[in-house]
């Protein structure tokens, strides 16, 4: 009798060495798995991160370009607006001095 619980106290010890063991095993593999989904999950933010800051700056200098490009074409369009203007003040010089002239030689005939 004595050496059968001697035994089952000897089978028992070994259980729970093998059982101790696997807990353990399991607890690294556990925290292995989370460490290994933590820096996924940091290099999928971080990427995120990156994208979204690459999609501003594109952003920003696609707004920038088109800023720059009206002030473009609004300045061509007082351009042309000035060069009309010059184009046309002598015409309307010409014409106000011809009926001016024309006025005064009226009046003195």
């Amino acid at each position: 009798v004595k050496e059968s619980v001697g035994a089952a106290a000897s089978a028992a010890k070994d259980v729970l060495k093998d059982t101790a063991a696997v807990l353990k095993d399991t607890a690294h593999e556990a925290m292995s798995a989370a460490k290994d989904t933590a820096h996924l999950a940091g290099a999928t933010v971080k990427d995120a991160f990156e994208t979204c800051r690459d999609k501003k700056e594109s952003m920003e200098k696609m707004a920038e370009e088109a800023a720059s490009e009206i002030a473009d074409a609004a300045d061509a369009v007082s351009s042309q607006i000035d060069k009309t203007a010059a184009q046309d003040a002598p015409k309307g010089e010409a014409a106000k001095e011809t009926k001016e002239t024309t006025t005064v030689e009226e009046i003195t005939e």
